[in-house]
């Protein structure tokens, strides 16, 4: 099993400046009003994890629109404390 720890986005059209979120392994959601993100954070993660994302139109429409020339990071954990970056 793996864990995300964080995600960190940069240079991004969406949001003003870097964005770090630091997830919990004990919430297991994402919570906020309309149009603050969510789904956004969401296909930044899938972009990362899915080889297949860059067929998708509405993961492709959102990275434009919403990343533009930013770069997401994503850091996970194994069940065995290894830490790596995507």
């Amino acid at each position: 099993m793996r864990n995300i720890k964080k995600i960190e986005i940069s240079k991004s059209n969406f949001f003003d400046s870097k964005l770090r979120i630091d997830f919990s392994k004990n919430l297991t959601c994402i919570m906020g009003g309309r149009g603050t993100g969510k789904s956004t954070i969401l296909y930044f993660i899938k972009s990362c994890l899915e080889l297949s994302a860059d067929e998708d139109r509405d993961t492709i429409s959102i990275l434009k629109n919403n990343l533009g020339d930013g770069l997401i990071k994503l850091y996970m954990e194994t069940d065995s404390g290894e830490s790596y970056q995507i």
